[in-house]
């Protein structure tokens, strides 16, 4: 398949029986364009990768687009996650000054 003609206008129609985004949809959208355009910039702007992801959960939380219930219902509890990152962090600390500071008390 190479042409497909009558593409644009059902994607039209589609939108159409769709309706106008919701504010949490509009809420998704922007926290996502944010969180993609962090992660692009990381380099330059130097930012940590996960303080991007972390910021966009933290935003869609502060917003109530996400609560804690939405995050209970998943079959992965974010517990899980939640230890996971840390032992990142943890692990990244040690391989920075910082570890040195956190653990020796300043």
């Amino acid at each position: 398949m190479t042409d497909t003609p009558d593409a644009p206008g059902a994607a039209r129609d589609a939108l159409r029986t769709m309706g106008k985004l919701t504010r949490d949809e509009g809420i998704v959208a922007v926290a996502f364009a944010f969180m993609v355009t962090g992660w692009v910039l990381a380099g330059t702007l130097n930012l940590s990768l996960a303080a991007v992801a972390f910021a966009g959960l933290g935003a869609l939380l502060a917003t109530d687009v996400l609560t804690l219930d939405d995050i209970n219902l998943q079959e992965v509890p974010w517990s899980l996650y939640l230890a996971g990152s840390a032992l990142c962090i943890e692990r990244a600390t040690e391989r920075t000054r910082l570890h040195g500071f956190t653990s020796e008390g300043g």
